[in-house]
This record gives C-alpha cells, sequence and structure tokens, in this order.
C-alpha cells in the first residue's frame, strides 16, 4: 500500500513539475500572422535552400555598408548551421526543465552560475521568476570566419507572455500542416549580425540601426514529446535536425 501511494504520488510530482503552459502564438497581436504562415505550410528548412524566401522576409536587413548585400549573411552557411544549433540548445534547455537537471547555458556543458554546495535547478524556462533566463536573455554567439551570430531569446521579465517577444509559445495553428498540433513550439529567436575581423568579433553590428531582427523558429514537438527524449543531447539533436523557418507570404 505504501508503494502503491509513493508511486502515485511520484507521478503527481513529475507530472506538476512542468506543468506550466507557454501562451499560444494567437493570443500575440503579430501572432496571427505567423499562425496563418504555418496553417498554409509556410515552413522552410533552415539552410540556403530558402534563400528566396528569406530575401523577401528580411526587408530590414540592410547592411551599414554601401557595398554590400543581404548575400554576405544569407549566403553564409554559418548562418543556417547557427541557428540550428540555438534551436536544438534551446530544446536542450527545455529538456533540463522537464527532467529537473541543473541550470546550463549549453548542452554538456557546466552549470549555470553554480554556486558551493548549491545547485541550481533549471525551472520553467522565461516565465518563472527563479530562472536565470527571467532576469537575463538566453544567448550564445556562433563565430565564422567573416560573421558572426548572437541568437537570443528575451529575458522573460522583457515581454508579457502573450506578447510576440516572449521568447517561447505554443504555435495554436489548427489546420493544415497545423492540424492536431497546437501545442508544437515557436521560439521567437532574434540575433544582432556582427562582422569577424582577424579573427576577433567586431564591436558593431552589420545591420543598419544596430537592430536585432527576429525569426520565429517552428518546432514540430510539444514540451511533453521533448520530455520523452532520452536525454539532452538527443533533444538538441532531434530540434536541430526539425528546425523550420516560418516565412509568411509578403505584405503587400
Amino acid at each position: 500500500m505504501k508503494q502503491s501511494t509513493l508511486l502515485v504520488l511520484t507521478c503527481l510530482i513529475s507530472a506538476f513539475s512542468h506543468a506550466h503552459e507557454y501562451e499560444y502564438l494567437t493570443a500575440t497581436p503579430r501572432g496571427q500572422w505567423y499562425v496563418n504562415a504555418i496553417e498554409s505550410d509556410r515552413l522552410f528548412p533552415v539552410s540556403q535552400q530558402s534563400i528566396n524566401q528569406l530575401y523577401d522576409y528580411y526587408v530590414d536587413m540592410k547592411l551599414k555598408s554601401p557595398w554590400e548585400s543581404k548575400d554576405r549573411i544569407l549566403k553564409d552557411p554559418n548562418f543556417y548551421s547557427s541557428i540550428r544549433s540555438f534551436s536544438g540548445e534551446t530544446c536542450g534547455l527545455l529538456w533540463r526543465y522537464t527532467h529537473n537537471k541543473p541550470a546550463k547555458y549549453r548542452v554538456n556543458g557546466i552549470e549555470e552560475k553554480p554556486q558551493l554546495n548549491v545547485t541550481r535547478k533549471e525551472t520553467t524556462p522565461f516565465f518563472d521568476q527563479n530562472c536565470p533566463w527571467y532576469e537575463e536573455r538566453y544567448g550564445i554567439t556562433f563565430k565564422g570566419k567573416q560573421n558572426a551570430y548572437y541568437h537570443f531569446l528575451a529575458a522573460g521579465k522583457n515581454f508579457n507572455s502573450q506578447d510576440f517577444g516572449f521568447a517561447i509559445h505554443k504555435s495554436g495553428a489548427s489546420f493544415g500542416y497545423g492540424r492536431g498540433k497546437r501545442k508544437h513550439l515557436v521560439f521567437s529567436m532574434q540575433t544582432y549580425f556582427l562582422g569577424v575581423v582577424d579573427g576577433q568579433i567586431a564591436s558593431d553590428t552589420l545591420i543598419e540601426r544596430d537592430i536585432a531582427l527576429i525569426s520565429p523558429i517552428y518546432i514540430p514537438m510539444t514540451i511533453q514529446d521533448i520530455s520523452r527524449i532520452n536525454s539532452e543531447a538527443d533533444a538538441y539533436r532531434q530540434c536541430s535536425d526539425q528546425a523550420k523557418f516560418i516565412l509568411p507570404q509578403p505584405k503587400q
């Protein structure tokens, strides 16, 4: 009897340890445009195969140098590989959360700000005020030979969960490609585009007005799907392999 009671309690604790539900993208002011794109199957590989659609999407990608165009970024293989890697790292973060593991920046990396005899667990990313990513953005820089990309998800405190800029949403798609997949994940990934000179990352951004551009990334998995993956490394691999750009029809 005691074993049975313990098993029930264990299951309840496990179920409620990651019971938070992120908002649907449809709840955000800008989200419906992207939901329509998901439902219309405007989901594209995170690779140079999507370059024509990306030219249309990145209307604000205007480089400071008058002699350079979007080609500097959109023809750089590291641009795409870095987005896939960052998507994988974000899924690794969600895997650690669902398994009550220590907070870290990178899959198989060291603990975030370890303290003596204290293990800081990964609580609800961006939502829980005890989560490291509530107070600070979750970001990683990927350096190549010519360009570097600082991809990040905004700190949870910076946006209401119903704002498009909040780090994670559920797609909310209800038909088309999204039928029955309303809880698939969308990451509101933002990027600063940086130059690399003599192997060092330049302090100035490549883009006019020094803005970060947002590129929502679709992950065809739910939080529950990620929780069932065997390890954070597997979560990284599966998400990086399956990540897609959400690229709506250009506005007329």
